[in-house]
């Protein structure tokens, strides 16, 4: 049998859990803007290598200081985007821990919220039959005096 005080703790505890899954989303919410900051930061880089290239291709008269200057900055950026797409993989896998997270707070706010549902219909069929009782009860002393004073 639920009483009104365990239907206001449920309802606590699904306040609670609600917190903890808008606090779960919005760590979502973060990873995936970092996620995208550094696919943006990998974009830029091969957006640099590819102008370097381009720079060097369209050049009239290229030195080989030039080559061998224009090969070790593209090197360099290879070298820092293959930095960025290990950050890049990290910052994946931690934004599907977070998903992960964040899909276990919800449901388990829905159970609470489900569970406070139903012991919230329970507790207000319990007070409608007490009322129905008591209707009962009252219907049938008023039926008694009457019949007895006959």
């Amino acid at each position: 049998m639920s009483t009104k005080a365990d239907i206001q703790r449920l309802h606590r505890v699904a306040q609670v859990r609600q917190t903890f899954s808008q606090v779960a989303e919005a760590r979502v919410r973060e990873a995936e803007s970092h996620v995208r900051e550094i696919e943006a930061q990998d974009e830029q880089i091969v957006r640099s290598i590819d102008a370097a290239r381009a720079e060097i291709a369209e050049r009239e008269s290229v030195t080989g200081q030039d080559i061998q200057q224009a090969e070790k900055y593209i090197n360099a950026q290879k070298s820092l985007r293959k930095n960025v797409l290990q950050s890049l993989e990290k910052a994946r896998t931690k934004l599907d821990g977070k998903r992960q997270e964040w899909v276990e707070t919800r449901r388990e706010q829905r159970i609470i919220e489900r569970l406070e549902e139903r012991r919230l219909q329970e507790w207000q069929r319990l007070e409608e039959v007490a009322h129905q009782k008591s209707a009962d009860d009252a219907f049938i002393g008023r039926l008694v005096r009457t019949r007895s004073q006959q």
